[in-house]
């Protein structure tokens, strides 16, 4: 310990010329100043970058149908269901026009028992998470469907405003699902990542990142399944020493409960490969929960909570960190 060494030779110092502060009482202060140092290193330097990328769910969104954004389930003849979660009865109806384009806009408030994910003296904190976007979901011949996106959001935090920041986020991506994957899905995705602090909008982040990824649907019913799949990342950011490759296997259950309800639990297993820095790598570990009640085809309503523990080769990484939240969500499709 640097710091108490430095300190104890002082105190011997001081002590032969007769002061009258003690030597106990400058190593206790020796050892305060050692494990302030020590808490510090624990944090990551910017906090933002880690809690942005602490649940993003599966790369594809799950439908029990094994279809990713379809707004209604198709049966093997071709015909149209949207009570396809309910009965064996189909309702066969005339086909709705295609709806490429969607918009969204919602905002979730979220408790934390770990804002600054750090190791020693975990802080609580409660922020809110406003998010907007827009997509775009093209289907080609082949089994290739091409989606775009443009994703922004802000987060305020309460006790900590000093952490406050804003992701925006476009990407593209391609799916393939060939019949002989039997409903598997695979995914090249590129995204870039852009996070800036508030107020003054000055970017301490960005990055580029390539996906590929397979997933996989198995419905048990018209009303509940489970998923898997595993994808692979690499990314290009600066600062280099946030950078990282991600390695990821998940698997989940979704259950449509009522016809407005329904529910998800997710786990996923990463391996994270920094980039620069002394070999840093780490295990991380993420269980969630959430709720969705959608009392219209355009609004719902959401209560989400998850638990991730994170393993370092470099123990001064290591974290726990419980996050719950109540969020609201508007989207249209046109």
């Amino acid at each position: 310990m640097p710091f108490l060494c430095a300190f104890q030779a002082a105190a011997h110092s001081v002590l032969s010329h007769g002061c009258i502060i003690t030597r106990r009482f400058i190593i206790a202060v020796a050892i305060w100043l050692e494990v302030s140092a020590i808490a510090t290193a624990q944090a990551p330097v910017f906090p933002q970058v880690e809690q942005s990328r602490q649940f993003t769910g599966p790369p594809a969104t799950v439908d029990l149908q094994g279809q990713r954004n379809a707004p209604q389930a198709e049966n093997f003849d071709g015909a149209s269901t949207s009570d396809d979660a309910f009965g064996s009865q189909v309702i066969f109806k005339r086909q709705d026009k295609p709806q490429p384009f969607s918009a969204f806009a919602g905002i979730e408030a979220f408790v934390t028992n770990n804002v600054a994910l750090a190791k020693v003296a975990p802080q609580r904190d409660g922020f809110l998470e406003a998010t907007a976007g827009a997509s775009f979901t093209q289907r080609f011949a082949y089994n290739l469907r091409f989606d775009a996106s443009l994703v922004g959001a802000a987060y305020r935090y309460d006790r900590f405003p000093q952490l406050d920041f804003q992701s925006t986020e476009p990407s593209a991506a391609v799916t393939w699902s060939p019949p002989q994957l039997h409903g598997a899905e695979v995914l090249l995705r590129y995204t870039f990542t852009d996070l800036t602090a508030a107020p003054r909008v000055r970017e301490f982040y960005k990055s580029q990142a390539i996906l590929l990824g397979v997933q996989k649907v198995i419905p048990f019913s018209r009303s509940q399944g489970v998923y898997f799949g595993a994808s692979a990342q690499w990314s290009f950011a600066e600062p280099q020493p946030d950078g990282r490759d991600e390695y990821v296997a998940y698997c989940g259950y979704k259950a449509q409960l009522t016809r407005r309800l329904s529910a998800d639990l997710f786990y996923r297993y990463g391996r994270y490969v920094y980039r620069a820095g002394d070999g840093r790598q780490d295990n991380n570990h993420t269980i969630s929960l959430g709720f969705r009640y959608s009392p219209t085809d355009w609004f719902s309503l959401s209560v989400n909570g998850y638990i991730a523990v994170d393993r370092s080769n470099q123990p001064a990484f290591d974290y726990d960190v419980g996050n719950a939240g109540l969020g609201l969500e508007f989207s249209f499709r046109f």
